[in-house]
């Protein structure tokens, strides 16, 4: 039997989610940038809960990644650029964090919990009206489906697949391929911009310049 395909969140559904956490409260702050590392870096509940200080980098005034260690199957994972918005919020966590050996902690610098972290997504999904859809009903979100939306939204934005691969710390290729599925609704429109001419961007641009220009010859 096929497995089903992973299930992601919309756009919309990210910008509810993530307004949930507290913008003032130490715990909210901290949950905002764990949903981010999630949502922008596919990380797993494990992964989060096992981050170290040191594995959060910055390199230069714009680029930052996030660095995994020991993830799942062992493999290590590098190099996870962060988008500004997400990058903010693990500074701004950063900047109240207890002493810890563990970048995500509790207040008192222990381990967070691989069930809080299920919770905290469950409960924000909750509040925020964003559900899984099942044949039985709408059921509670869970981490992994943002880490789903992170691997959808790259394959959309055209990243090659090996590199899909590799952030996401699959062993198999197939495994990966799965997200290929995922958005085949989008198919036709993405084929018919392929080889129609006046389809897509290009051809927006095409036909402004030609209205351009004929407005100079006509004046």
């Amino acid at each position: 039997m096929s497995k089903p395909l992973p299930q992601i969140i919309t756009r919309d559904d990210w910008e509810r989610l993530i307004a949930q956490p507290s913008k003032r409260a130490p715990t909210g702050i901290r949950n905002a940038a764990i949903l981010h590392a999630m949502y922008d870096a596919g990380l797993r509940v494990s992964e989060l809960c096992d981050l170290a200080p040191q594995d959060v980098i910055r390199t230069g005034s714009n680029a930052h990644s996030l660095r995994v260690r020991r993830g799942k199957g062992g493999k290590d994972r590098s190099n996870l650029g962060l988008p500004t918005p997400a990058w903010a919020c693990l500074e701004r966590w950063a900047a109240i964090r207890p002493s810890s050996r563990y970048f995500f902690s509790t207040l008192a610098g222990n381990r967070l919990s691989e069930r809080y972290l299920r919770q905290m997504v469950a409960q924000y999904g909750e509040r925020a009206g964003v559900y899984k859809p099942t044949p039985e009903g709408p059921r509670a979100i869970n981490p992994h489906m943002l880490r789903h939306t992170y691997a959808t939204r790259l394959i959309d934005r055209s990243v090659p697949i090996h590199v899909v691969q590799r952030a996401l710390g699959h062993s198999s290729l197939a495994t990966t391929q799965r997200y290929l599925h995922v958005n085949d609704a989008k198919l036709a429109e993405q084929l018919r911009n392929a080889l129609d001419p006046e389809s897509g961007e290009d051809a927006a641009l095409r036909r402004i310049v030609r209205e351009e220009l004929q407005a100079m010859a006509d004046g």
